[in-house]
């Protein structure tokens, strides 16, 4: 049986809200080992208007910060000392983006696959190699480190 998760689901852990919530669903994730999940690319989002005018092409910080997302929803997932139901007091701060590639243009009407695969964790940081796929074609890949903090630990 796959892990799951839905959209809202995925909104009670990570503190990202639309239209910068990114990621629409999980499709399946093992903790501490990898996780896949899906983000549909539409006309109505606000890039298309202004990325390359005439020609609409999806940011490459976007295929970062989906990345990013996916990474630290991995993390906390496999974090035993965080409640699945509510990680609101838990966040990911992104620390490097290593050897991020972009291999091909995603535009309106694509539907994105984004593969993470744990590294290494080490306390609450965290390594991981990321792939973003359309229709089996590689679009972007690298790796990504960062750390989890307590909101409380920010706003000191």
């Amino acid at each position: 049986m796959k892990n799951k998760l839905t959209f809202e689901q995925i909104r009670k852990i990570l503190p990202q809200r639309p239209p910068f919530l990114l990621l629409d669903k999980v499709i399946d994730y093992e903790v501490h080992k990898s996780l896949a999940g899906y983000k549909n690319i539409t006309g109505t989002e606000e890039f298309s208007n202004v990325h390359f005018g005439e020609c609409a092409i999806y940011p490459g910080v976007f295929l970062i910060e989906i990345a990013a997302q996916a990474s630290a929803l991995l993390f906390l997932l496999s974090n035993e000392e965080v409640d699945i139901k509510e990680k609101k007091n838990k966040f990911g701060l992104l620390g490097n983006v290593s050897q991020f590639q972009f291999l091909n243009i995603v535009t309106p009407g694509d539907c994105l696959e984004v593969h993470v695969f744990m590294v290494r964790e080490i306390n609450q940081m965290a390594i991981t190699k990321v792939e973003i796929t359309c229709e089996e074609r590689l679009v972007a890949k690298g790796q990504l480190s960062f750390g989890v903090k307590e909101y409380e630990e920010i706003y000191q």
